[in-house]
């Protein structure tokens, strides 16, 4: 039964019964006659006064429960279009009705939130499945070609790479699951610092066979309420991928403490050191009027590492980063990369080492206009002289992980900034470079564009392991490094290590 008509039926019923109890009353005091035709009459009254009531209850009901019955409708609207995520209704704006419509949307709020969180960790999860695919593929086409010989020793890493696949459909199940409610989880408290100190003590010996130093850093000694055995399984797969990863003879570090009303727990490595600049110096001109833009700079960036330059205008950031990929010639120094002296290359090994081993990203995007994003990100590649199918699958695939698979027709006039920007960053890692270089890479975007691409820039660090080196004028941007550098008169004169579980992230990155 409809609560309009329960209402009215109530309404009704104690209408009749007031009607009636008023009657009696008048009656045994006499203002009511007691004859024949006086009952009659009574009747009849009793009849219209009951015909009444009942008319007046039904607009009473109607008044009080239409708005009852929108919130009904609407609620009913946003279960069967998803599209619609708010419940608007009519009227006082502080009554229960109202309060429960903004129950509703703080329900409907959250389930988006969790549906949003989720959508972006099977994407991670189905980026970071990239990897060990194209590792056993890769493997599987060298022994076919008999480069390397099917041994024991060499079927090895395969069947690393095939545990980590076999990791990461597990979670894309219990993703699956969780969503169909089937997921069965068994929450208790547990204390958090022992439960993170029990996961290291089992990674501890595959942390000695990569020579890596696991570390522990946190002094909350609270209570976490939890599915303990599925946080402990995720834990293992990202700290199992920093051992791995990150390089032999690196660290890892585990952080973790409260914040507001969630935990907080990082997991990062520094790698191996992938970039080594010892004593770099860059003078223009020569004798006594000589500028010494670098003044004996020396640092090492780890494989992996997010790195950020700041500083104030013409203190040199831009000269060290052409210095360091190889744009321009140090006056004096190395600059080692993956072991290789890059500085002490042939200018002609030099660029083909940068084209191989190396992307860039500039303010400026620096896109050929007559060209669709698809062909100018397959342009690096064509100079390779990789062929021009495999190269358009190649371009199109890096547009798919930046979220611009729609957009490979367009020309950059018919994107936003920050679609062209994104364009250059694919067209950055279509070779599937060591490391990337960015100058000032949002300084031409606002703060949501901003922010978007930085977020794209961290998942592509985070996910695929690319060394970013970033060179910026933005607090915000240097927030998401690892580590910032700050010059000044083209010297290092500070070093800061951001906080790896402190940065708010933003919103995941659209793939609009």
């Amino acid at each position: 039964m409809k609560a309009q008509t329960k209402l009215s039926l109530v309404l009704f019923a104690f209408g009749v019964t007031v009607f009636l109890c008023a009657s009696f009353f008048f009656q045994g005091l006499g203002f009511l006659p007691g004859n024949d035709t006086s009952l009659s009459v009574t009747a009849v009254l009793l009849f219209i006064a009951v015909i009444a009531i009942g008319g007046f209850s039904y607009l009473i009901a109607l008044t009080n429960c239409r708005r009852l019955v929108q919130l009904a409708a609407k609620a009913k609207q946003v279960r069967s279009h998803l599209s619609l995520r708010t419940i608007e209704i009519a009227g006082a704006r502080n009554d229960e009705i109202a309060s429960v419509a903004g129950s509703f949307n703080e329900l409907i709020a959250k389930l988006t939130k969790g549906e949003e969180a989720r959508n972006q960790m099977v994407a991670d999860v189905a980026h970071e499945l990239r990897t060990p695919v194209a590792i056993v593929r890769g493997h599987l086409e060298t022994m076919l070609k008999g480069a390397v010989e099917l041994t024991p020793d060499n079927l090895l890493p395969l069947l690393d790479e095939t545990k980590r696949m076999s990791r990461l459909l597990q979670d894309m199940r219990d993703l699956n699951l969780a969503e169909a409610g089937q997921l069965s989880l068994v929450w208790s408290w547990v204390p958090l610092g022992a439960m993170l100190q029990e996961i290291l003590s089992i990674m501890e010996l595959e942390a000695e066979s990569e020579s890596v130093t696991l570390s522990l850093v946190g002094d909350w000694d609270g209570e976490l309420y939890c599915d303990a055995a599925r946080i402990k399984q995720v834990l293992i797969n990202l700290i199992g991928n920093a051992i791995r990863y990150g390089g032999t003879g690196g660290k890892v570090e585990v952080a973790y403490r409260p914040d507001a009303e969630a935990i907080r727990i990082a997991v990062t490595d520094n790698g191996s050191v992938l970039i080594q600049v010892q004593h770099l110096w860059k003078i223009y001109g020569k004798g006594e009027g000589g500028i010494e833009a670098l003044k004996g700079v020396s640092l090492g960036i780890a494989k992996g590492e997010m790195i950020a330059i700041m500083g104030p205008s013409g203190c040199g950031k831009t000269t060290l980063l052409n210095c360091m990929s190889g744009l321009d010639d140090a006056s004096k120094g190395e600059v080692l990369i993956d072991g290789t002296d890059v500085s002490a290359l042939r200018p002609r090994l030099r660029d083909a080492y940068r084209a191989k081993n190396m992307g860039f990203v500039f303010q400026s995007y620096n896109l050929i206009p007559v060209l669709t994003a698809a062909e100018n990100v397959e342009m690096p590649l064509l100079c390779l002289g990789m062929k021009p199918k495999e190269a358009r699958e190649r371009a199109v695939e890096a547009l798919s992980r930046v979220g611009l698979r729609a957009r490979e027709k367009h020309r950059p006039a018919e994107l936003s900034g920050g679609q062209q920007q994104r364009v250059a960053i694919a067209r950055a890692i279509v070779n599937r470079p060591l490391i990337v270089w960015a100058d000032e890479p949002t300084g031409a975007l606002d703060s949501k564009t901003n922010a978007m691409v930085m977020d794209l820039i961290e998942h592509l660090n985070r996910m695929e392991h690319i060394t970013f080196v970033i060179v910026t004028h933005n607090p915000e941007v240097a927030g998401y490094a690892n580590r910032t550098f700050f010059m000044d008169s083209g010297k290092i004169v500070d070093e800061r290590r951001s906080d790896p579980a402190g940065r708010q992230k933003s919103m995941p990155w659209s793939l609009a």
